[in-house]
């Protein structure tokens, strides 16, 4: 399959925000919590992946966002899990790179105020 083709599924959750719990784990808690499956063409750009996520969650088009995930592993501070923004096309790339591989799942992509 032409990676044109590809389409890269995952979890989207909005309605909530990033808090820091243990002085260092970020922990997404929600408030007012949607979950939405997603699938997403793998060569997706950011205003592309943006647009589509915020039609999908019904969200107001002059609301601005942030898009997020969790590594499970990283290689800093004991293997504790990692936050890691999505922030442009590079970020997009390796976030649908990873989702593309997850074996344990779908791999979600968290929705934020710009300020968390």
């Amino acid at each position: 399959m032409d990676s044109n083709d590809q389409k890269v599924r995952m979890l989207a959750c909005s309605g909530g925000s990033w808090t820091t719990e243990d002085g260092y784990t970020m922990v997404y808690r929600p408030s007012t919590l949607m979950r939405r499956t997603l699938e997403l063409p793998f060569d997706s750009t950011y205003s592309q992946m943006k647009s589509c996520v915020g039609k999908k969650l019904k969200l107001s088009p002059h609301y601005d966002f942030r898009m997020s995930y969790q590594l499970p592993l990283s290689s800093s501070d004991e293997n504790k899990p990692v936050v890691v923004e999505i922030a442009d096309d590079e970020d997009v790339e390796i976030f649908m790179d990873i989702a593309n591989k997850a074996s344990h799942g779908l791999l979600t992509l968290y929705i934020s105020d710009p300020d968390y």
